[in-house]
């Protein structure tokens, strides 16, 4: 083979075989780049992730504190204003102040309590108090005669308790002047001084009285059911107090069975929380408007389950119990069982139309008791729900 043939083989052959390296390394070298490209970008996404979420939960943690913080600072605020409160109550009252004034303060620390630890205590005990101070003080109050002109100046700033009385008197008559009619003043007031009769007088106190401690139990029972409103079922019942029972007080015991007028008030509904279908009947057979009262008996239908454990062999829950204004829900419930707690709550009684409107309230017994603030658990569950959506 001549010289000139092998050297152009020669030269075909070498640029042959470098063709081919030149790809490969083109390809590794454009391999090499998109790698580092993407883990740059991985990287910075994975860092953008993780600078929210330490973002998150650096502001979840300040929150926390800040609340934590707000919490402490606000118990001990509470704690004071409760030892204080509760401890008037306990101590035993003394000075100058007239019966009336005495009420009027304890009215003022039951309504500051109501407002602020409703969900904490039950209060049905301090409101017999007051009720009965109301009851049996009033009533027997001695007219006042008026006070003599005192040549003591310290006497005449520190007024005695009669002094005051009669104060009272004066201003509630003068007030009231107007608003009575002009044929009715003559049998109401002494037109010489514009004073309300004595006897007059102390039934407009005792009832003024009674109302506003009435207004401050209905305030409770409206917070109360409020904070159950996101849980519990509610039944509103309207009873007509004409077909019940009248003679009988709540202090005494009942009579024969063929007193009562039962099945004459009497609703049948069903009711659904969690899963869970009740059966109830509420009957209504006595009542005492005068002290703002009506006995209930509920009967619940038991489970299949329950009906098994019961060894009387017993197919209903039955309670019979007084109702008033001064049983609130969340302290006075009855138990169905682990899961299931229901209440009657009395919302008004109307004596002009002779007529009890009751509700009956069917919530979870996680909810049960008193404990402060118990909308707090719902709220946690919120923010937890919340936070796994992330």
């Amino acid at each position: 083979m001549p010289r000139q043939d092998r050297f152009d083989d020669d030269q075909k052959e070498f640029s042959d075989s470098n063709k081919s390296p030149d790809i490969w390394y083109k390809l590794r070298s454009a391999g090499g780049i998109a790698t580092a490209v993407m883990v740059a970008v991985i990287g910075s996404i994975g860092s953008c992730v993780m600078n929210k979420q330490q973002t998150l939960s650096t502001r979840a943690q300040l929150y926390t504190e800040l609340m934590s913080q707000r919490e402490n600072a606000e118990s001990a605020v509470r704690k004071d204003m409760f030892q204080q409160i509760l401890s008037s109550f306990l101590t035993k009252q003394t000075g100058s102040e007239c019966i009336i004034d005495q009420i009027d303060a304890e009215l003022l620390r039951l309504e500051l309590l109501s407002r602020n630890f409703h969900e904490m205590l039950d209060m049905e005990p301090l409101f017999l108090h007051v009720l009965l101070k109301i009851v049996r003080e009033i009533p027997p109050l001695k007219e006042p005669s008026p006070p003599s002109p005192q040549d003591n100046k310290e006497e005449q700033l520190m007024p005695s308790r009669q002094d005051r009385l009669y104060g009272l008197w004066k201003r509630t008559s003068r007030s009231l002047w107007r608003q009575i009619p002009d044929d009715k003043r003559k049998e109401k007031f002494n037109v010489e001084t514009d004073m309300m009769n004595w006897a007059d007088f102390k039934k407009t106190m005792r009832q003024k009285r009674l109302e506003r401690l009435m207004k401050i139990a209905k305030r409770i029972t409206k917070k109360q059911i409020e904070s159950l409103s996101s849980v519990q079922m509610r039944q509103r019942l309207i009873i007509d107090l004409s077909k019940t029972n009248q003679n009988v007080r709540p202090n005494e015991e009942l009579g024969k069975e063929g007193d009562k007028k039962e099945g004459r008030n009497t609703s049948e509904f069903t009711m659904k929380i969690e899963g869970a279908t009740r059966a109830f009947t509420v009957s209504v057979d006595h009542s005492y408007p005068d002290w703002n009262q009506v006995r209930v008996k509920v009967e619940v239908k038991k489970t299949k389950n329950e009906k098994k454990a019961d060894q009387n062999g017993k197919d209903v829950h039955t309670a019979e119990f007084w109702l008033g204004y001064f049983d609130f829900p969340l302290a006075e419930n009855t138990f169905l069982s682990g899961k299931e707690r229901y209440a009657v709550v009395l919302d008004k009684i109307d004596r002009t139309k002779q007529e009890a409107h009751l509700s009956l309230l069917y919530f979870p017994a996680s909810y049960a008791g008193l404990k402060e603030k118990s909308f707090y658990q719902q709220k946690l569950i919120s923010t937890l729900l919340e936070q796994k959506s992330f």
